[in-house]
């Protein structure tokens, strides 16, 4: 008797620990779930088989959409409820379902971007009779800052700045410049010195009005041409920020050869474009998550293959793909694995951890190289994210976007 007492206090305490455990694992992937996230519609499927015993089971709410094909979006909204041990509803969530298909690319693309505002990338001196003064030498602006308006007025261009500066009533009176600096705006009064060499005057500064870069395209929505590229945005001179652009173009680019990852030494694609030839597309945002915009047509694309979107719920530890293009030819794909996928609830880089595992990849490039930020990862038949960063100290290692942060630009 005192046996069968000991044996079920201990089936009750296994009991408690493994409802207690079964609630700290619910809770667990509870924080994965956030309103407006974007799922396909079989991830859900996916996740409840995921797990064993399934502590959280996730249901989809049938949904109303209109038949009519001028109406498709790439998303429709619904919700999905969270169950406890699959009876006890803990959560109702918003969320946004993929209804299209996405064009799987790995282009390696030119892009070209328009500063909003003009970027100081250096300081001069003016020269005023026998004397050399600098602007700008007891302000705060420093190099990498951007200046975005004189005295109210905006400044794109040397030439905006020249019209101020030359206009036949500017008689040298301080000025009031407008700049940003990091993510901040500030504003500065300052005299510009009368050059007597060219009688004019002048600001001292070494600036520039666009930036370029090489990259990767990613993907394109299969209905509306809109693209998502790089899986990080394009900085100036050592900025954090992406640059604020007011306009782009991304452009069809030679692949002219590779230089070889190594300790220390990420490599590149070397690679050439002309601003203003093979435009393919404009770019209208440039922010943490890539470089978006629209492509005019598909007719450049060495891929084109369309694929289903997988959003965070399908991004899962494993044997995955990247695409991209390592020759002026044709675009492949590459084995990799997937080390680690961290939860996010929030829009952040570095959501999953890479390894480079092909061997063919690894001979040619050594790992992950700059130029490969935006090569697509697929795994189990779906586009889950971008390429977006390489481990300095080891570039078989790398650093993915989930797509949802892409997606939602």
């Amino acid at each position: 008797m005192q046996k069968n007492k000991v044996l079920l206090k201990f089936i009750f305490l296994l009991l408690f620990v493994f409802i207690i455990g079964g609630v700290f694992t619910a809770l667990e992937q509870l924080k994965f779930f956030e309103n407006d996230m974007i799922i396909n519609s079989n991830e859900i499927e996916i996740f409840n088989k995921q797990s064993f015993p399934s502590f959280l089971t996730v249901s989809l709410e049938d949904s109303i959409v209109e038949s009519s094909s001028s109406s498709q979006k790439d998303f429709y909204p619904s919700s999905i409820d969270l169950n406890l041990f699959g009876f006890f509803k803990i959560k109702t969530v918003d969320v946004n379902v993929a209804n299209t298909d996405l064009i799987l690319c790995g282009n390696t693309i030119g892009v070209y971007l328009e500063n909003n505002g003009v970027t100081i990338v250096g300081f001069g001196g003016v020269k005023n009779g026998d004397n050399i003064i600098y602007p700008f030498e007891n302000t705060k602006i420093k190099v990498g800052d951007v200046i975005k308006s004189i005295n109210n007025t905006k400044v794109y261009s040397t030439k905006d700045i020249d019209n101020i500066l030359e206009n036949k009533n500017y008689k040298g009176e301080q000025l009031s410049i407008q700049y940003e600096s990091g993510s901040k705006l500030f504003t500065e009064n300052f005299y510009p010195v009368y050059d007597t060499s060219s009688k004019s005057y002048k600001l001292g500064l070494w600036i520039r009005e666009n930036a370029t870069g090489i990259g990767t395209l990613t993907y394109i929505t299969d209905h509306n041409n809109r693209f998502g590229a790089l899986g990080h945005g394009i900085t100036e001179n050592g900025q954090k920020t992406p640059m604020q652009v007011s306009g782009g173009s991304l452009h069809d680019c030679e692949v002219l050869g590779l230089n070889k990852g190594k300790r220390g030494d990420p490599g590149e694609i070397k690679a050439v474009f002309v601003a203003g030839n093979k435009e393919e597309g404009v770019i209208d945002k440039n922010n943490e998550y890539g470089v978006f915009g629209t492509v005019k047509d598909n007719t450049f694309l060495k891929n084109g293959k369309k694929m289903e979107i997988g959003g965070r719920l399908s991004a899962k530890p494993g044997k995955a793909y990247i695409y991209c293009q390592l020759d002026d030819d044709s675009i492949k794909a590459y084995e990799i694995e997937i080390i680690k996928t961290n939860y996010q609830t929030r829009s952040a880089q570095k959501s999953m951890v890479l390894r480079v595992t092909d061997k063919n990849l690894l001979q040619k490039t050594g790992g992950i190289i700059q130029g490969m930020s935006g090569s697509p990862i697929v795994q189990d038949g779906k586009i889950i994210g971008a390429v977006t960063h390489v481990f300095v100290n080891d570039p078989t290692k790398g650093f993915g976007l989930y797509l949802d942060w892409m997606l939602n630009q």
